[in-house]
């Protein structure tokens, strides 16, 4: 169901308000409302991206912090006010040296580059078909994939290649693989 900012600023529990508004600020985007699909929880924001406002302000008064760390798919992370049980949340934010730590030597400078030229990590899938066996997925497309398309001067770093994946059934992301360990880096074409 599709709500509006001012209906959720309705029904969301006041002493969420602040960190909602202040994650709408940051134009991160409501992707889905669950009102009444959990007894435990019965009013659900689901944001797009990861929520940042514990990282620089203390939390209203009956509202904590929560991680979902043991899921195997997509980790959630986010806010529970304590007396309406109402949740702002959102995927878990990557850590950034984990990943570096686990990824190919061969892909490290490529996934230097998106982050330092201002890309984010979205999420780490894992054993995602025979060739792959970790993608470090971008929100935006590879920077590094324009520069590289575009400037045939460069070569790619040894035993990485350039891909697409064009498949209809999936979101069509282009980026580089090692061929030596199948780990990935993509984002959206």
């Amino acid at each position: 169901m599709y709500m509006t900012n001012i209906k959720i600023r309705e029904k969301l529990s006041i002493n969420l308000l602040e960190l909602y508004d202040f994650e709408k600020g940051r134009h991160n985007r409501v992707v889905r409302v669950l009102e009444g699909a959990l007894r435990s929880c019965p009013f659900v924001t689901v944001f797009e991206k990861p929520l940042q406002y514990h990282k620089d302000n203390s939390l209203p008064d009956g509202v904590e912090y929560w991680e979902d760390k043991d899921a195997d798919y997509e980790k959630r992370a986010g806010y529970h006010c304590l007396k309406s049980n109402h949740k702002l949340e959102g995927p878990v934010i990557p850590d950034l040296r984990g990943i570096k730590k686990r990824l190919s030597t061969n892909l490290v400078d490529i996934f230097n580059y998106e982050i330092t030229n201002g890309n984010e990590v979205k999420r780490i899938d894992k054993n995602v078909g025979s060739k792959c066996s970790l993608d470090v997925v971008f929100y935006h497309p590879l920077k590094f994939r324009e520069k590289y398309l575009f400037d045939k001067t460069k070569s790619l770093p040894e035993f990485v290649e350039y891909c697409e994946d064009k498949d209809p059934h999936y979101s069509i992301a282009a980026g580089f693989r090692c061929t030596k360990t199948g780990h990935a880096i993509s984002g959206p074409c």
